[in-house]
């Protein structure tokens, strides 16, 4: 490659490449002009293509240079350049610079990026002058050697190095065991060779006199001081040095490193510092590199061997685990515990180390179990570890004494908070007694740069956090100066006022805008009810929390959790007997929405709700009678009472009237609609719910979620959905389908996703014949299940897989699906579609070979639609029915299918149900067919498919129209 086009490509300058002027750099002279790199005075053969990489990244030293730039500029002439060539090249790069043998390191690559140079240049002389001489035996350094492998710090590394010979001073940022000594060493390693004079190592972690510092580094130096000024004589001789100084450990004498660092920077050019410390050194020219916590997986993640080995916290666990045991292995079976052991220990590795050092004494599950009494669990650390990180107790002793003493009573009193808090927060619950609320701001800009508190900068108010392990050492401290109770009195006292605050504004705000803003409170209110309903801890005022809190786990769709809490509540209620009170009636009342959620419908949710239902109407609160109404409806319902569940509606519309709220005109739109959708009325199921939509204000969309659980608007969407379809619109279904989903996302709530996914788009997907989109919605549903298991979605996500797998020629597997998931479905659930699921399962049935067991199961399913009056499905099981006769075959077989047929077009008409009526009549129409009776299948058929005015595209009407053109 010509010497201008290099000027043009990597920007370097042409003048000293065309001289034959040489760049050093390690070991070796590089002459660009003269194509040849010559190590210690031997010529180093390289391939064409890496010697243009190598001139790449030379020319642009200290930068990433993108692999899209490097390959322009080794391959100019060829338009596509695979990526594992460039990788190839690189590697005999390496190779043949000895990159990573000996501590060089010269070229880093950046994931996802590109390629670094990461080692000082210099510009020699020309080629012949010194190329010839031998360098230099590699400097001299005092460097611990790195005994143990390194996490998740790979990127960290890279940028460190490519960094410091830029900067010349910078400092490494990290709590307590976080790792900097470790990446330190990792960088300084890397670098040892790019200094003539080498890299110096000082631990001042011993050093407890600050005017200790500067002799400290002489005497590693071997300088010999004479006088009573040590920083002079360090001046005078690294003057002339070129040199790395690693500076660890600074954090208690902060104000001594700081000076000796700026002294060395200001009078030695070629020495470069780099140094480690809790907090910044705050010194002139400095620049600081935050290392943070390894990457941890969250709760959703990290559940089978292989996604939890890809965060390095889980990495450094397994690693020391099975030094400690060599026996330990990383399995599916503990993969999720050791995730949550990483979790609880905020991604830190030291005391991931000392958690993973237990393996020999403890299981996965013990060590997990144990971490609430961590402090005396991670005690074992390497007995050639610092004292200070031999247990995580010794760590936190450590920094809590470098504090001011005016900071220390702060740093215990904010243990109280267990997720993030605001000044404002902290002002309110810590200050008092020897804390001014003037102080809190100044001390806590103390244990922010101390890194014992994150601060979270990136919203429009900062919020601040305790690690959860530096909260427990605050606790520890907080009980022995005995204000632990009276402090957590105070923060479940400000976590009460706070959420009936945010309730008060809940109609002023979207849902997204509410969990923003009152969402990220959750931690806290869990640790102050874990508080009052402990032995020294006030049980009222955990009940009245635990009211407060409903409409928090509502809008989160924590179901579980809320119902677990509300009866720890009910449990330690205390109320005069016989009198009605309004806690316990809210109490009821959110307990009767969960267990609808949580699998405990029918009679326990009933029984809240009769309960709620009567203290309400003991007090006259119309409000709380009408939601005991309508929860007894949705009861009743799931329950598969139709009959009892329009009386409940009828008793909810005359409440209701009074009223006139739009809120409720909807809920009573699609009481009705859904009453009327059962009994196959179609025409009267769409305009009850059509006339509530058009009745809702838009405005109300997303805020609504508070009081009713889901998204109503969505929920009236999803009805009309099922009713469009029937009725012969399944593009006007479709487009409410994506509309329903759509809404849902954008009121971020998951309850309503899923029912979405659940209820719509699952089910029309597969109804029209839409395979992939079915697969792609149930995969969607699965992850929902994941996030929010309540037993409902879990059912109605086996189902359709099991309706899913059927499609797909597997009939034996879907009717194993089906069967288990069924058998959980409550009899005759209108709300589970228990008729339908059951036609799903005899249709499966019969597919795998047993037409006999498939007609016991639809004649069940006939009979429960009968006797429950849920006949919306009734005309595709008779359908169904015909069909399984013909598969089973015998003397009668047509003659039965025919009547079955027929029956289920009558019935279908009646309730202008066109799309079941088209299903019919294309059965019936076949059979006719294949009687030899050909004109009147076409007539019959015909006269159904020309009432169609959409959805051409769909399986439905594609089989339909292949008939009758078989028929012309």
């Amino acid at each position: 490659m010509a010497d201008e086009s290099l000027d043009v490509v990597v920007g370097i300058n042409s003048a000293p490449y065309t001289s034959g002027a040489g760049l050093a750099f390690g070991p070796f002279l590089l002459f660009p002009s003269k194509r040849l790199l010559v190590e210690d005075g031997r010529h180093v053969a390289l391939g064409g293509r890496a010697f243009d990489l190598l001139l790449a990244l030379v020319g642009r030293a200290g930068e990433v240079v993108s692999k899209e730039d490097l390959i322009t500029f080794a391959w100019p002439k060829l338009l596509v350049v695979e990526d594992i060539t460039l990788r190839v090249h690189i590697a005999a790069l390496r190779k043949a610079l000895g990159d990573g043998l000996g501590g060089r390191r010269f070229i880093v690559g950046i994931p996802g990026r590109g390629y670094s140079f990461v080692a000082p240049i210099s510009h020699q002389g020309r080629y012949g002058a010194s190329a010839g001489v031998k360098s230099a035996m590699v400097p001299f350094d005092n460097l611990p050697t790195i005994l143990t492998r390194i996490f998740g710090r790979d990127r960290f590394v890279a940028t460190m190095v490519s960094q410091i010979p830029q900067r010349r001073f910078m400092t490494i940022v990290g709590f307590g065991g976080i790792g900097k000594t470790t990446v330190a060493l990792a960088v300084a390693s890397i670098l040892r060779s790019s200094y003539r004079d080498g890299v110096r190592f000082v631990d001042l972690a011993p050093i407890a006199d600050p005017t200790l510092v500067p002799s400290t580094l002489a005497s590693v130096l071997g300088v010999t001081v004479s006088s009573g000024d040590p920083l002079r004589a360090l001046v005078t001789f690294l003057r002339q040095k070129g040199m790395l100084i690693v500076l660890d450990n600074c954090e208690h004498v902060l104000k001594a490193a700081a000076a000796l660092a700026e002294k060395i920077c200001e009078s030695a050019p070629d020495v470069h510092v780099l140094a480690t410390s809790r907090e910044a050194l705050r010194a002139r020219g400095e620049f600081i590199q935050y290392l943070m916590p390894l990457e941890t997986p969250s709760e959703t993640e990290g559940s089978t061997a292989d996604a939890a080995l890809a965060f390095p916290s889980v990495q450094l666990f397994v690693n020391r685990a099975t030094a400690t045991l060599s026996s330990f292995e990383l399995s599916d079976s503990n993969a999720s515990t050791i995730c949550k052991i990483c979790r609880r220990l905020d991604g830190i590795p030291l005391a991931i180390e000392l958690a993973a050092g237990r393996a020999d004494t403890f299981s996965c599950g013990e060590i997990a179990r144990r971490l609430d009494d961590r402090f005396r669990l991670l005690t074992r650390g390497r007995r050639t570890a610092l004292p200070r990180h031999q247990t995580l107790n010794a760590t936190f002793d450590w920094s809590f004494q470098l504090l001011p003493r005016p900071t220390h009573a702060l740093f215990r009193r904010l243990c109280v908070f267990a997720g993030d808090f605001t000044l404002e927060a902290a002002v309110e619950i810590v200050a008092g007694g020897d804390l001014p609320a003037w102080a809190v701001s100044e001390h806590l800009v103390d244990l922010v740069s101390a890194s014992l508190v994150a601060a979270n900068i990136s919203h429009e108010t900062t919020s601040y956090r305790l690690l959860e392990s530096a909260r427990a050492y605050a606790k520890e401290r907080l009980s022995e100066s005995g204000e632990l109770d009276e402090s957590l009195r105070r923060h479940a006292r400000y976590v009460l006022d706070f959420l009936e605050q945010a309730n008060a504004h809940s109609g002023e705000r979207s849902s997204a805008d509410w969990i923003n803003a009152y969402g990220g409170q959750i931690d806290n209110l869990r640790a102050a009810l874990d508080w009052t309903f402990s032995p020294a801890g006030d049980r009222q005022l955990g009940v009245d929390l635990t009211i407060a809190a409903v409409p928090l786990w509502s809008h989160l769709s924590l179901n579980e959790e809320c119902r677990c809490r509300v009866e720890a509540a009910l449990s330690n209620l205390e109320t005069a007997e016989g009198l009605p009170d309004r806690r316990r009636m809210l109490l009821f009342a959110a307990l009767g929405t969960t267990l609808l959620y949580t699998g405990g419908a029918g009679s326990n949710a009933s029984q809240m709700w009769h309960g709620a239902l009567e203290i309400a109407e003991a007090l006259g609160d119309i409000d709380y009678q009408l939601r005991a109404l309508r929860g007894l409806w949705t009861a009743t319902m799931t329950a598969g009472h139709l009959q009892r569940a329009t009386a409940f509606a009828e008793r909810f519309e005359k409440l209701a009237l009074d009223l006139a709220a739009a809120d409720h005109a909807l809920l009573l739109g699609r009481m009705k609609g859904m009453a009327s959708f059962y009994v196959g009325d179609l025409r009267a199921a769409q305009m009850h719910i059509e006339h509530a939509l058009g009745a809702f204000p838009p405005t109300q969309n997303g805020s609504q979620v508070l009081r009713f659980q889901f998204d109503q608007t969505v929920m009236a969407r999803v009805s009309l959905v099922k009713i469009l379809w029937l009725q012969g619109f399944p593009d006007q279904a479709l487009l409410m389908t994506e509309q329903s989903l759509q809404s849902a996302v954008e009121v971020e709530h998951e309850l309503s996703i899923t029912y979405v996914l659940a209820y719509a788009a699952c089910r029309i997907a597969l109804i029209t014949g839409d395979l992939p989109g079915a697969e792609r919605y149930l995969a969607m549903l699965s992850r929902q299940v994941m996030i929010d298991p309540l037993q409902q979605w879990s059912l109605l996500s086996q189902c359709w897989k099991g309706a899913i797998l059927t499609r797909q020629g597997e009939a034996a597997s879907a009717t194993k699906v089906l069967a288990a998931a069924v058998e959980q479905i409550p009899e005759g659930s209108f709300s589970l579609h228990h008729t339908r699921f059951l036609g799903e399962l005899a249709f499966a049935t019969a597919l795998s070979g047993e037409p006999g067991k498939a007609l016991e199961t639809i004649n069940l399913a006939l009979d429960i639609g009968e006797r429950r009056n849920d006949r919306w499905f009734q005309a595709e099981l008779l359908r169904l029915s015909g069909e399984i006769v013909l598969m089973e075959g015998g003397p009668n077989a047509i003659a039965i299918s025919e009547a079955q047929f027929q029956k289920a077009l009558d019935l279908a008409a009646r309730q202008g149900a066109l799309s079941w009526e088209l299903r019919a009549a294309t059965s019936l129409a076949r059979l006719k067919r294949d009687r030899g009776c050909r004109k009147e299948a076409r007539a019959l058929l015909d006269g159904v498919y020309v009432r169609f005015t959409e959805g051409f595209a769909t399986s439905d009407l594609r089989a339909a129209k292949g008939l009758l053109d078989s028929l012309a």
